[in-house]
């Protein structure tokens, strides 16, 4: 299942997010969120969380959804390139990964232990908990098709969706959590029919919402080719792009739509750093 634009559109609604993805990590003060590309050797941060106005810890925060001692060398090195254009700050990364692999790897454990900055995470070991206890919290029920099975999750898929439809938070961050549940229900469903799919959604739920994504994800996975997804990809970006632009004029949607997936996949990544729908798509 593909997890990495919804953990950092998730990630970009503030330290919120970052408390209950890390497992209660305790954030002090205000902080602002970016992404950011360090010119030194062009490395990317997708979830940069800086101090706002305060001398507390930066986080640069990763998430693997498969586990690769390789990444603990990728956030070590952008750990050390923001330090080194940041000397008087303190840096501090964060790895999260859905659960730890049967055998841990000995190799990250010692990076861990010789790199005292890095941290990592396993959703698996404590968000099942947090999920059976707190999933009235929308920041928490957004989060678990990330480690519950197939089964279980189609099954709680609809209080889930009413969970956060229900609460009381901002409407703007109300519904781009129903938009990474949603994503990320279709990416792990792509085996099921329509029907299967629009019982997961409670009838409380506009039908307009999920027609698009159903019918799109329903003819990539009938015909087995990449064009469907390509398609549902596109879909959900012009949604991002909506979201945070405004509407989409005629030109962005023909520049979308005659896009590859790879292209539609980096333009997702860089939307939290355009300033305009004509910057994104330039």
């Amino acid at each position: 299942m593909q997890t990495d634009i919804g953990i950092y559109q998730y990630l970009a609604m503030g330290t919120r997010a970052l408390q209950v993805i890390t497992g209660g990590i305790i954030v002090q003060g205000q902080y602002r969120f970016a992404s950011v590309t360090l010119k030194n050797l062009e490395r990317r941060i997708d979830a940069l969380f800086e101090p706002d106005g305060h001398a507390g810890p930066v986080y640069v925060v990763e998430f693997q959804a498969q586990q690769k001692r390789a990444a603990w060398y990728n956030l070590m090195v952008k750990v050390g390139l923001y330090g080194e254009n940041h000397p008087d700050q303190e840096v501090l990364g964060i790895m999260i990964v859905p659960r730890a692999s049967p055998k841990r790897s000995k190799g990250s454990k010692q990076i861990a232990q010789s790199f005292e900055q890095l941290t990592k995470i396993y959703l698996g070991d404590f968000l099942p908990t947090l999920l059976r206890e707190n999933s009235n919290d929308p920041f928490v029920a957004v989060l678990a098709p990330l480690v519950l099975e197939d089964q279980e999750l189609q099954q709680v898929a609809p209080q889930l969706w009413h969970n956060i439809d229900n609460s009381d938070i901002a409407v703007e961050i109300q519904d781009n959590l129903k938009q990474i549940l949603e994503f990320w229900l279709l990416e792990r469903f792509k085996h099921l029919t329509i029907e299967d799919i629009a019982a997961m959604f409670p009838t409380l739920t506009p039908l307009e919402k999920t027609r698009g994504y159903k019918d799109i994800f329903a003819r990539g996975r009938s015909a087995g080719i990449a064009e469907g997804r390509a398609e549902g990809r596109a879909e959900l970006l012009k949604r991002q792009i909506t979201r945070r632009f405004g509407a989409l004029p005629e030109w962005a949607k023909e520049r979308i739509d005659a896009s590859d997936s790879e292209q539609l996949e980096l333009w997702a990544e860089q939307i939290f750093d355009a300033q305009s729908v004509e910057e994104l798509l330039r």
